[in-house]
């Protein structure tokens, strides 16, 4: 199998910045602020990330700082470098959902429900995520409207996902709540077992998909521009 070009990636970026100066790290943070605003795709943001951390120990060996390197009309820039960056996909946010506290969270509370008996709150639970995931969309479908003016595809994108989120929302709750008015109880066992498999499904995909990534723009031995256009508009 092949290595998990992301995480190897990130780890390498992680242990670069805790070298930088403290000066250097705001800045990098700074640009990473508005970069991760701008794209879903993880590996393309640590791209970014590691561009910058090559900029900051340049600019260490010169003699200066990575803040004074950029130039005073630094905002400007990080906007430019969020707007170029290829914004990721409503695959690229579906996939990572798995990677979230929150969603390791819930599935240790379904197991807690199965061994307490307590099916109903695990789909309470479950079915109050729904919309909350469908708002949390729409929240950063909306930190993301600035930056992606050049992206004609992620505009398209961004609709797509928000229907499909709530279409599942109105899906899955009708399905709780037939299951807890008619049918045998859907047990959290089951809740956390389907929630599992989709941990597995998409750690494995989204894995495969910067593998891909990295395989058009490779992180080792510099690659292509971070910013350029990869995907049809």
């Amino acid at each position: 199998m092949r290595p998990n070009e992301y995480a190897q990636l990130k780890k390498e970026n992680d242990r670069r910045f805790q070298a930088l100066t403290g000066p250097d790290c705001h800045t990098v943070e700074d640009v990473m602020y508005s970069v991760r605003k701008g794209s879903w795709n993880l590996y393309e943001v640590e791209r970014v990330r590691k561009d910058m951390i090559d900029m900051a120990q340049a600019a260490e060996q010169q003699g200066t700082t990575l803040a004074k390197a950029l130039g005073p009309d630094r905002q400007a820039l990080y906007d430019e470098i969020a707007r170029e960056i290829d914004p990721g996909s409503f695959a690229d946010y579906f996939w990572a959902l798995s990677t979230r506290p929150l969603y390791l969270l819930h599935i240790a509370l379904a197991v807690w429900g199965g061994f307490m008996g307590q099916d109903g709150v695990t789909a309470a639970v479950l079915a109050l995520c729904l919309p909350c995931l469908l708002l949390g969309y729409l929240m950063a479908c909306g930190q993301r409207r600035i930056w992606i003016s050049r992206w004609p595809r992620a505009r398209r994108e961004m609709w797509i996902g928000a229907l499909s989120l709530a279409a599942a929302t109105c899906i899955i709750t009708a399905v709780i709540w037939i299951q807890f008015q008619r049918l045998p109880r859907l047990t959290s066992f089951v809740i956390a077992a389907l929630e599992l498999l989709f941990y597995i499904v998409s750690y494995f995909v989204r894995r495969a998909r910067y593998n891909r990534a990295a395989a058009r723009r490779p992180w080792r031995g510099g690659g292509e521009a971070a910013g350029e256009d990869t995907g049809a508009q």
